[in-house]
């Protein structure tokens, strides 16, 4: 029998595909359970980050005001008040607790942008 014909090659050759269709399912598992797992958790790690107040319940400063309030209202029941800073010479923004005082740098513009609460 010729040796690229026999069985016992294309033998090895099944087991090494069977190998990588099971590792191909589990990487479709994991990545699955990690897109519908991994918003949630990152809410409660925001919520508990927010709650220790280390930065006074400020959010990451982002060039888009829209990112800083979306941080700030993740995991924050809708409605919750809030007030927006920007600091003008950065043109940086971050969001806070409303009645809060500005971070260092920051005026408010809570009242320019008409956004205070969390939708």
């Amino acid at each position: 029998m010729i040796p690229f014909l026999s069985s016992s090659s294309h033998k090895a050759g099944q087991g090494l595909v069977e190998y990588a269709v099971i590792l191909s399912l589990v990487a479709i598992m994991v990545i699955a359970v990690v897109s519908v797992l991994g918003p949630g958790v990152g809410n409660i790690f925001s919520s508990i980050n927010n709650s220790l107040g280390g930065t006074g319940g400020y959010t990451a400063a982002y060039a888009d005001w829209h990112d800083a309030q979306n941080e700030f209202c993740a995991g924050q029941p809708s409605g919750t008040a809030h007030n927006m800073y920007h600091n003008l010479d950065t043109n940086l923004w971050v969001a806070g607790p409303a009645g809060g005082t500005p971070p260092p740098g920051y005026i408010d513009q809570t009242d320019v942008l008409q956004y205070d609460t969390c939708p």
